[in-house]
């Protein structure tokens, strides 16, 4: 039916919704992790010289 063909669009949407944001968090988190390791390297190198 119509409703049952709603709902399942609904559940669809909202697992998508929810999938996507913790794709983005995870990226962020990467993000942040790879900058917090590229900024110790550039500390290191400046230690060095």
């Amino acid at each position: 039916t119509f409703f049952d063909h709603v709902v399942c669009w609904c559940s669809w949407l909202s697992c998508f919704r929810t999938s996507k944001e913790e794709e983005i968090l995870d990226w962020k988190r990467q993000e942040r992790s790879s900058s917090s390791t590229l900024s110790l390297k550039i500390r290191q190198q400046e230690g060095r010289l």
